[in-house]
């Protein structure tokens, strides 16, 4: 039967061992069509493969796995792949227990499967301490209102990566910022920068998602 003949009507999308031109020719006995994407709402781990089949194909004994998260700002780099009903099943016999398929929408609109943790981790929460400033240096008539709490809801740890931080001050005002995270790679700290309020990031507790 020719490719033509076939249906390729089902999207998968993949991050990881799937992209290898080796595994393909062997699940598939060919190299499917491929592009990139991106899927939000998750983050990429890596797990350690225990079936020896599956290390044989893949030749990696470490292989990525995603966590869903449903933040926006968690985004996974991939490509998606065409291919058939009968090819999907392939595929799934070939992901170990430690991946479940669903159904997801990727950034480009495109309807897909995924392969995803089929448990969840252990998550840090973190939390947010003002790093105070040297008020006492701006000259203002006006004594300037003191942040006392912020919330950021959309915080991912990932440098240079933008989130919103709603800022309650002692005047009982609120505020909302475009804050960036840095990281200090010399102290492996984290710090969320607002221009006019900045924050030390410090995990609280983890949680299972």
């Amino acid at each position: 039967m020719s490719q033509t003949s076939l249906n390729f009507n089902v999207n998968i999308f993949t991050y990881g061992t799937l992209q290898l031109p080796a595994v393909q020719e062997h699940l598939l006995k060919r190299q499917p069509d491929m592009w990139p994407d991106s899927l939000s709402g998750f983050v990429l781990d890596w797990i350690t493969i225990a079936d020896e089949n599956v290390v044989d194909i893949s030749d990696q004994q470490e292989h990525p796995i995603i966590y869903q998260t449903d933040f926006a700002s968690d985004v996974v780099e991939g490509k998606c792949l065409l291919v058939t009903e009968t090819e999907l099943a392939l595929l799934d016999s070939y992901e170990t227990d430690d991946y479940k398929r669903i159904e997801v929408e990727l950034n480009s609109g495109k309807k897909a499967f995924a392969y995803i943790a089929a448990n969840g981790y252990e998550r840090p929460i973190y939390t947010f301490e003002i790093i105070p400033k040297n008020w006492s240096k701006r000259r203002r008539f006006v004594p300037e209102p003191k942040p006392i709490n912020v919330i950021i809801d959309d915080f991912s740890l990932r440098d240079n990566s933008y989130c919103n931080m709603h800022v309650e001050y002692d005047d009982g005002s609120h505020r909302d910022l475009l804050s960036r995270v840095i990281h200090n790679p010399h102290t492996d700290e984290w710090k969320v920068d607002g221009m006019h309020v900045a924050v030390k990031v410090l995990i609280s507790s983890y949680a299972s998602t």
